[in-house]
């Protein structure tokens, strides 16, 4: 399951609904699994019981890359493509910035003025990435960082779908495992219907 959840990541896969039928009908899914294929229910008991296991192995990772020399991680690289990040200055939060932008998301007083300062990307912290140059370079320096996920990138930018009923709207309680509807009602797990290829 964790060779599973790792190349799912590599993918950049996360809902586990599309990982469960990826390991169902994509052969290289298959292959990582060994040919098993969890429910997306498992999946998702798996990676809330047992994802720390996952961070573990994605720092030793990291690590060993910085032991070895293979970077110096001397940027946070934002943008989403690697290599356009590693040759613009313009797509990284420097240090600083980003203590800025942890003292300022807890509550601590920060000057206009110096925020107004920040580069671009770091005063649009919805295009923040969650990767390994970032989640590294804040491990090494133990710094606490922010990093939004995609409803809270949406809310930022005011772009959340105006349908109230759309997912945007809906919150998931890991504790129960069941999505919050905008009525304040909890959506169980019922059934998975998959649609039989080749129908007519």
């Amino acid at each position: 399951m964790l060779k599973l959840l790792v190349y799912a990541k590599i993918q950049h896969i996360d809902r586990t609904s599309i990982i469960a039928d990826m390991v169902r009908y994509h052969d290289i899914f298959r292959y990582v699994s060994d040919d098993i294929r969890p429910s997306e229910r498992s999946i998702q008991r798996y990676r809330r019981e047992y994802g720390q296991y996952f961070e573990v192995l994605l720092q030793m990772t990291l690590k060993k890359a910085f032991d070895e020399g293979f970077t110096e991680f001397n940027h946070v690289a934002i943008d989403g493509t690697i290599k356009k990040a590693y040759n613009s200055n313009n797509n990284t939060i420097t240090k600083k910035e980003t203590q800025i932008l942890v003292d300022y998301y807890e509550g601590r007083p920060i000057d206009s003025e110096c925020l107004e300062k920040l580069h671009k990307p770091a005063q649009r912290l919805d295009t923040i990435y969650l990767n390994q140059i970032s989640l590294s370079y804040l491990a090494d320096e133990k710094i606490e960082g922010l990093i939004p996920n995609r409803k809270q990138s949406k809310e930022k930018i005011e772009k959340l779908n105006e349908n109230k009923y759309h997912k945007d709207h809906f919150e998931y309680d890991y504790e129960l495992d069941a999505f919050k509807c905008p009525e304040n009602e909890y959506m169980y797990f019922q059934a998975k219907y998959i649609e039989p290829h080749g129908s007519v």
